[in-house]
């Protein structure tokens, strides 16, 4: 990096089979570093695709707060990252502090709507098919109970039914905007996002914004999966200023209402589909035990035509 005066303060070994090392700097911002060690291909696959972002967000979405990217190859054969360390907290230490949640989500949505890629166009069968329809596709994949992969059907079609020519942006999209991947203020100002190692650079739009929006109140409220696929879908249980914050991002980036619509009722897929993606291994029937996908309860409308889109093969092997 060219700086001087880093000293070693912390250490972390995650979950994510990759070594975190802090560093801290009495000289100034210098020498205040975030270096990632990938500890497997599949890491070293994602810092890869963290530090390019990240540098395609300081190039082109300025309004996108991110960790200055400093560094990335090998030092004495060992893949490394570097960026700029981010002051500041965590997001989860804040939860449940409402007055610092609120203007955490409201920073986000100007940072979030700053990431448009492409202007609204009408969604075609083949944007579908990239945006939505892979999704499905992995998931069903891995689905492993027929009456999962049937459900899937019903989604997919109600999906496609309502999505084809939606005019819709495409966004640099973060896909695992959780609450420990934001950076905040004691009072809640956004600083930076982080951990951006699953980013698709021309994707959905709102998804962030949801997940992130999802996963406080679970973290607050002790949800479940199932909990926050029940909430997200009952408009009346959000927050007036939650609901204020996904309609102001719509409004910014061109998101029609049909579309928030739509995604709410696909969001366990859109999740599944980043994890299956992602992971280093796979995890059958998780669609059913977390979200509770084709055990009954909530499913998708009734009444609507099947997909022919081959899913039921796809998914009941595994």
């Amino acid at each position: 990096t060219g700086e001087r005066g880093a000293e070693l303060e912390h250490v972390v070994a995650t979950r994510g089979n990759s070594a975190l090392l802090l560093t801290r700097s009495s000289t100034g911002a210098e020498g205040a570093w975030c270096l990632h060690v990938g500890l497997s291909a599949a890491q070293r696959s994602q810092l890869a695709t963290h530090v390019r972002t990240l540098r395609e967000i300081e190039a082109h979405h300025p309004r996108c707060p991110v960790p200055q990217a400093l560094f990335e190859g090998e030092l004495d054969g060992v893949y490394v990252t570097v960026e700029r360390r981010i002051g500041g907290l965590t997001a989860p230490q804040l939860t449940g502090d409402l007055a610092a949640t609120r203007r955490t989500l409201e920073g986000l949505v100007d940072a979030l709507a700053g990431l448009v890629v492409t202007a609204p166009e009408p969604l075609d069968e083949a944007g579908f098919e990239e945006l939505i329809g892979r999704r499905f596709e992995i998931v069903a994949a891995h689905a492993g109970e027929p009456q999962v992969v049937e459900a899937l059907e019903r989604l997919r079609a109600e999906a496609r039914r309502d999505l084809l020519g939606c005019p819709l942006p495409r966004v640099v999209h973060h896909a695992d905007l959780r609450s420990k991947h934001v950076q905040v203020t004691p009072t809640g100002e956004l600083l930076a996002i982080l951990d951006w190692g699953s980013a698709e650079s021309a994707d959905l739009p709102l998804f962030d914004l949801l997940h992130h929006l999802l996963h406080e109140r679970k973290q607050a409220e002790g949800l479940d999966a199932r909990g926050m696929w029940e909430l997200v879908r009952s408009e009346d249980r959000l927050r007036d200023w939650e609901r204020a914050a996904l309609e102001r991002y719509s409004a910014l980036t061109g998101v029609p209402e049909r579309f928030q619509s739509v995604l709410r009722r696909i969001y366990p897929v859109v999740v599944a589909a980043m994890a299956e993606r992602h992971w280093d291994f796979s995890r059958p029937r998780w669609l059913r035990r977390q979200f509770g996908l084709g055990a009954g309860g909530l499913e998708p409308e009734s009444g609507t035509e099947s997909a022919q889109s081959g899913l039921r093969r796809q998914g009941t092997s595994g």
